[in-house]
């Protein structure tokens, strides 16, 4: 059994199941071959989300969560984290960063397009104009 105690803001069974699953939450999380499968169904059912008071009074400050799992023969294992990855306070590193940027706009910028908006990103202090950026922006696959 797995318990989730948050703020609950769309958090779902699935959401979790499919996220231990494929260790990601991007569109393929959710495309309907994803939500009707078995293996994803089976352990959302035993995947419980509730809330807590105590993450909803941190919230919007604090994006927090605990994750409780209990294995079947009783154990718990619990994780709190008080702020999501990605928040201020729970930064994404480079690497990080780089692979989400790509994985969400593979199917609007070419890989070389994508490039060419990290290096801009990265080298912003020397972008004469912000029409540099999103000239690398345009769809173009």
């Amino acid at each position: 059994m797995i318990q989730v105690s948050a703020f609950v803001h769309g958090l779902a069974p699935h959401n979790m199941s499919v996220a231990l699953y494929d260790n990601n939450s991007f569109d393929e999380q959710f495309s309907v071959d994803r939500i009707k499968d078995n293996k994803v169904l089976d352990l959302a059912q035993k995947v419980f989300v509730y809330s807590n008071n105590r993450f909803s009074q941190m919230y919007p400050h604090n994006w927090g969560c605990e994750l409780k799992v209990i294995t079947k023969d009783n154990r718990e294992f619990k994780k709190e984290i008080l702020n999501a990855k990605g928040d201020t306070e729970n930064p994404l590193t480079q690497d990080e960063f780089q692979n989400k940027f790509k994985e969400l706009t593979k199917n609007c910028l070419t890989q070389d397009r994508q490039e060419q908006v990290i290096t801009k990103i990265y080298g912003l202090e020397e972008v004469k104009s912000v029409r540099e950026i999103t000239s690398c922006l345009s769809l173009g696959l």
